[in-house]
C-alpha cells in the first residue's frame, strides 16, 4: 500500500496476538491417575517382589541385583552433581533405571 510503512515485527506480533487460541482451563493440577502412582504404579508394586527373588529379578531386568544397585548408585551420584536439578527429581534413580531397562 502506498504511503504505509509497517514494521514486519509489529505485524507479526499483531498477527500472533489476534490468531492466538484461548488456553483450555485445566481440570486438575495433577491427574488422579498420576497422584496414585506411588501406591499403584508398576514399579512400586512389582519392584519389591522382584527383589525378593533373584531369578525373577534377573529375568525382568537382565542384570543381577548387585549390578542394578551399583548402577543406581552411579546414576544417583551423577544426578546429585547436576546443577540443573535443584528442585529435585520426580522419579527415584532406581525407577529411572528400571524404566530404561524395560
Amino acid at each position: 500500500m502506498k504511503g504505509y510503512n509497517m514494521d514486519p515485527v509489529a505485524l507479526y506480533t499483531l498477527y500472533s496476538v489476534l490468531c492466538k487460541k484461548p488456553r483450555k482451563k485445566r481440570r486438575w493440577s495433577v491427574h488422579p491417575i498420576n497422584r496414585l502412582r506411588v501406591q499403584r504404579g508398576v514399579f512400586h508394586t512389582l519392584f519389591g517382589e522382584l527383589k525378593s527373588d533373584d531369578e525373577k529379578f534377573f529375568n525382568y531386568f537382565r542384570m543381577g541385583q548387585k549390578s542394578f544397585d551399583e548402577l543406581a548408585t552411579i546414576v544417583r551420584i551423577q544426578l546429585q552433581e547436576d546443577p540443573h536439578l535443584e528442585a529435585g527429581l520426580a522419579f527415584a534413580p532406581e525407577e529411572m533405571i528400571a524404566l530404561t531397562l524395560r
